[in-house]
Parts: structure tokens; C-alpha cells; sequence
């Protein structure tokens, strides 16, 4: 019995180094931790903040084509009806759930009023991204003359 017991009072009784050597480990190891921790979420808010901007580069081309779509149906019906203006709306799908992939168009399409054979067409591209904000691009095709603002 006094074997033991002298033997455990042995592994007990340690150098003051070795403790010491111990808590460094572990202040080590927290300090890897925190930098870690940090890391990470350093690299989730740049990673949310690309996803955003290519979200935002999206909408703006979908925006950016229905207004396209509109000056080519502009440009249609002034060569079709030859009216002196003539009001555009539309939409262009992008999949399947209409309300969150449709943009739309609106506008108007007319002849420039001094000559009568320039066409002038301004169209404004809407795209919703699903946050109550609303990706806008306008397309012109005219001379300025055409356009009041």
C-alpha cells in the first residue's frame, strides 16, 4: 500500500516547467481556435457579399433584355402599323414561376415628329428580385431630338 500511494505522490509532484509548458498548449490552442473562428466568418461575409452582386448582375441583364425585347417590338410595330405613336408593354419569362423570373417593358414607340420617317424609341426593362427592389434599364434609339428628358 505505501508503494502505491508513493508512487501516485511522485506523478503528482511535477517540475514547475511542465505545468507551465501546459497552460501554453492550451492558450496556443484558443488563440488557433479564434483565428480560425474568424477566418470563417470572414470568408462567409465576402462569399455573401459576391453572391449578392452576381445576384444583382442578373437582374440587371434580365432588365436589360426586356427592355431590348421592347425596342425590337417597338421598332416591329412602327415599321408594321406606321402610327404616329404607338404605347409598348410586355413581359419576357425566365423560367417557370412567372412572378419571380418575369421582367417587363413599357414605352413608346413613334416617328421623330420633324420628319416623320426617324424612328424614336424609348423602352424602361423591369426585373422584381424578390426584395422590393426593382432592377431598371432604359434603352433609347433616336436622335436626342426625340426625347424630351
Amino acid at each position: 500500500m505505501t508503494m502505491l500511494s508513493s508512487l501516485t505522490t511522485r506523478r503528482l509532484k511535477q517540475p514547475a516547467g511542465h505545468q507551465q509548458r501546459g497552460d501554453i498548449a492550451i492558450y496556443m490552442s484558443l488563440i488557433m481556435l479564434a483565428i480560425i473562428v474568424s477566418s470563417a466568418i470572414l470568408f462567409s461575409i465576402i462569399l455573401a457579399r459576391q453572391i449578392r452582386a452576381t445576384t444583382d448582375a442578373i437582374s440587371s441583364e434580365r432588365a436589360f433584355y426586356a427592355a431590348n425585347s421592347g425596342l425590337e417590338q417597338g421598332l416591329y410595330e412602327l415599321s408594321l402599323f406606321a402610327q404616329e405613336s404607338t404605347p409598348l408593354t410586355g413581359a419576357v419569362e425566365y423560367g417557370s414561376v412567372p412572378d419571380t423570373s418575369t421582367a417587363g417593358y413599357e414605352g413608346e414607340a413613334k416617328y421623330l415628329p420633324s420628319d416623320g420617317i426617324t424612328p424614336c424609341v424609348q423602352v424602361t426593362g423591369r426585373f422584381p428580385d424578390g426584395n422590393a427592389f426593382q432592377e431598371e434599364r432604359r434603352l433609347r434609339l433616336g436622335p436626342g431630338e426625340c426625347f424630351t428628358d
